[in-house]
């Protein structure tokens, strides 16, 4: 067999392998998220939230912005955090995120380091961990750059993310019906 086939095949393996999610060592452990940055996935937005308005945070490093998101009749479906860290930081907020919510909620899954950009050096390398069970998601993601790393974390309810989503559909078509007739209105 010719060499030059060997060595790319090889290398499509590597990155096939390091991109598969990988399952946790025990399943049983697993347990719904409530929620993060003192808010809680289904209970009610407080009257002074605005919806997907950043919330600033400055006791749960490396985020330093979380959104809140809520449904029409103010039940939370999903809370995200972002921040950043720099080079030297990036190791011990990984490490310390994916201890604390694995010993909370437990591991469901975890997506290896993919590189963003195809060349020979990455210029962004990106992993995710899955946390909770499946009704009650908690998804970590880093994003590690030449210098620095972006965190995020999503919290969220897929039943009140559908409802949510049904919400936008109906008010989109409302809108759109809305528009049809100022138009046919005016013609």
């Amino acid at each position: 067999m010719n060499i030059k086939i060997i060595i790319p095949m090889a290398v499509i393996v590597l990155i096939a392998g390091c991109s598969k999610q990988q399952s946790p060592t025990n399943v049983s452990n697993l347990k719904p998220v409530t929620g993060a940055f003192g808010y809680n996935l289904g209970d009610k937005a407080t009257s002074e939230m605005d919806n997907f308005s950043p919330i600033l945070v400055s006791n749960v490093p490396p985020f330093n912005k979380a959104f809140v998101y809520y449904t029409s009749d103010g039940r939370i479906f999903r809370i995200f955090g972002v921040g950043d860290a720099q080079e030297y930081d990036v190791q011990l907020y990984r490490t310390q995120l994916v201890s604390i919510l694995n010993e909370k909620y437990g591991l469901r899954s975890k997506t290896g380091a993919e590189k963003l950009l195809n060349f020979p050096v990455p210029l962004a390398v990106t992993e995710g961990y899955y946390f909770g069970t499946t009704n009650r998601i908690a998804y970590l993601g880093i994003t590690v750059l030449e210098t620095n790393a972006y965190f995020w974390l999503d919290y969220n309810d897929p039943e009140l993310v559908k409802i949510h989503d049904q919400e936008e559909q109906a008010k989109d078509k409302k809108n759109e019906d809305d528009k049809k007739a100022a138009i046919l209105k005016g013609l």
